[in-house]
């Protein structure tokens, strides 16, 4: 499911931009958008698990390998 939301996700973000009516989103366009969160969800909670808080500050996981 990671890899299918990594493509998802900005692929029906960027469809629903086509949408528009009147410079906002319309009925279908906030569809495919709120569509598109469902598909952002696993790919943002997948990769907090994986790489954890500290790799957005460019840290990574602390090894003790070398103890």
């Amino acid at each position: 499911m990671y890899g299918v939301s990594l493509i998802l996700a900005p692929l029906l973000l960027a469809i629903s931009s086509f949408f528009w009516i009147g410079g906002g989103y319309g009925v279908i366009a906030g569809t495919i958008l709120i569509l598109s969160m469902v598909f952002w969800m696993p790919t943002l909670i997948t990769d907090a698990l994986l790489n954890g808080p500290l790799s957005v500050l460019g840290l990574g996981v602390i090894s003790i390998r070398g103890i």
